[in-house]
């Protein structure tokens, strides 16, 4: 026999678990969703955009031993399907330039991934003040 004490504290339990979700808190939620999916790739690209920085200094290093070396030697430079031949100096310039304009992606990457975390924490703050256990937020 269920003792309807104990099924009336059951159900004030779980009618206590729902809360109301107003138009302002579901758009709120939405938004801390996109920007977390957003944070990541903004993640994916910095990690992918440093990779390429690495890449891009170890060239730079090969060319500066070719210009040390001095034999006249032309490097071949391959910009996309394309390979270049040019001559160690150029080269080198042309590698330092594209390293400056990485760095500079790099730099704002971060300030964005910086702005969408300062973002999403106010969100959380928001949200579980209004919500408390009731809701999960990743991050």
């Amino acid at each position: 026999m269920v003792d309807p004490a104990s099924s009336s504290a059951a159900g004030d339990n779980s009618v206590q678990g729902v809360m109301n979700v107003s138009k302002e808190d579901q758009t709120k939620i939405n938004r801390f969703a996109r920007l977390n999916a957003r944070l990541e790739d903004v993640k994916e690209e910095i990690s992918s955009k440093t990779n390429e920085l690495k890449n891009y200094e170890d060239a730079v290093s090969e060319a500066e031993m070719k210009v040390l070396e001095d034999q006249g030697d032309k490097l071949h430079l391959q910009v996309g399907d394309i390979l270049i031949n040019l001559d160690p100096e150029k080269t080198q310039k042309w590698l330092e330039d594209k390293m400056e304009l990485l760095k500079k992606s790099v730099a704002e990457l971060e300030d964005k991934k910086a702005n969408i975390v300062e973002e999403m924490s106010e969100l959380k703050t928001h949200l579980y003040a209004r919500f408390g256990n009731n809701i999960h937020l990743e991050s």
